[in-house]
């Protein structure tokens, strides 16, 4: 299940058209939906950056998405997927919403150059049962948007948090 993870803020990352921010706090999340037997009900793509969400897919995901369907007649499973990057010190991993479980979480140290390139990643914190797959080999691929007038050779540290959790809901 939580090789979904990779694969939909793979295609969150790949869905923005801009680098994300070096220098400044921004989140970005998925959330799918599952009918009772497991057949993918809706998704949506959210992100610090704008003030909608906007509809998406996941798509090639393994069989394991099957199993996130309850089984039972009228409960929708909801699986999220988070990103949070803040700059500077470390968080802490965060609280979720009453109802919601967390299946997998980490928390990265991310060295991000002046010209945006990831040149150090690593894990600091973990947390659920699961660590989701998307973790620091992803991140070197991605590109950040470094401060105004940094040199290439000058590193800012942030942290990337990655979190999984569910819930489910009765449908009335």
């Amino acid at each position: 299940m939580l090789s979904i993870a990779a694969i939909a803020l793979a295609a969150a990352s790949a869905a923005t058209s801009t680098p994300h921010m070096a220098t400044s706090p921004w989140w970005e999340k998925i959330t799918v939906t599952y009918d009772a037997d497991g057949s993918q009900r809706s998704c949506a793509y959210e992100t610090s950056f704008t003030d909608r969400s906007r509809q998406c897919e996941v798509e090639d995901a393994p069989a394991s998405a099957a199993d996130a369907g309850s089984g039972t007649p009228g409960v929708h499973t909801t699986i999220t997927f988070e990103r949070r990057f803040t700059p500077g010190a470390r968080p802490e991993l965060a609280k979720l919403e009453p109802g919601d479980t967390l299946l997998g979480g980490h928390v990265m140290s991310v060295a991000i150059d002046g010209s945006g390139v990831v040149r150090g990643c690593s894990v600091v914190a973990v947390s659920g049962d699961s660590t989701p797959a998307y973790d620091c080999d992803q991140v070197r691929a991605e590109r950040f948007k470094a401060s105004a007038g940094a040199r290439a050779q000058e590193s800012q540290t942030g942290f990337l948090t990655v979190l999984v959790y569910g819930r489910e809901e009765q449908i009335a």
